[in-house]
């Protein structure tokens, strides 16, 4: 995906251009000029732009009007996207339905928000998103028994640079899980080298017999079954 600042437009290639793209590519394309349509609509009705997580969208359709002349609005993600912002961990699911108004928007489904200091585990439905006063929103939380609660979070949480920064932080948490899953998998190769021969389904002759009595683990301590073969740090 692409990124597109305040800016930038997106546009679906036409003629030649369009038939010799791939399924994929068209998939791609159309997923982008969605997530350029909801920063459109949010900018045009004043709302923050990226109020949806950023290169997040892949479908947006407006599918009805309500009676107080809001858009009742329906929105696809890529995937859900958990984000903390202050001291509350905000979820958006894959799916949300929202009715968008003047001052405010009814989220039907799609944003849950909990603490990210006491009980973590438990989340609550977010039911409205208001425009607040000093450049805040106003997130109303309903608890499944207990009175709403009122969240207020600054508009600049969900503008461009703030965004962007989130997003830049979840790829270098992802790269370094990936870099840490691809150490554990060099270590777990490195042991199978020093595995005995019977393990791997071969026989060990006479001299790898008298080294399979020991094994190394990557402290170095000889332990049975292995040779005795310090693996480097």
């Amino acid at each position: 995906r692409v990124f597109v600042s305040p800016s930038q437009c997106y546009r679906l290639p036409v003629g030649s251009l369009l038939s010799s793209m791939s399924s994929e590519e068209l998939s791609e394309q159309a997923a982008e000029v969605a997530d350029a349509r909801v920063r459109e609509y949010l900018r045009s009705h004043n709302w923050p732009e990226y109020l949806v997580p950023i290169s997040s969208v892949v479908k947006f359709d407006i599918v009805g009007k309500c009676p107080d002349g809001g858009d009742i609005c329906e929105v696809a993600l890529d995937k859900a996207y958990d984000r903390k912002i202050d001291d509350y961990n905000v979820t958006w699911g894959q799916q949300l339905h929202v009715t968008a108004l003047d001052r405010e928007m009814i989220v039907e489904k799609g944003i849950t928000a909990g603490s990210a200091q006491y009980f973590t585990g438990f989340k609550f439905c977010v039911g409205k998103v208001k425009k607040g006063k000093d450049d805040r929103l106003i997130f109303i939380v309903k608890p499944w028994v207990l009175p709403t609660v009122a969240v207020a979070l600054a508009n600049s949480h969900f503008e461009w640079e703030a965004a962007l920064a989130w997003w830049e932080s979840t790829q270098a948490s992802a790269h370094q899980e990936a870099m840490g899953a691809g150490e554990h998998a060099c270590v777990g190769d490195q042991i199978n080298a020093l595995a005995p021969c019977s393990a791997m389904g071969a026989e060990c002759d006479e001299g790898d017999a008298a080294a399979c009595k020991e094994e190394v683990e990557s402290d170095g301590i000889p332990r049975p079954g292995l040779p005795a073969v310090k693996v480097s740090s």
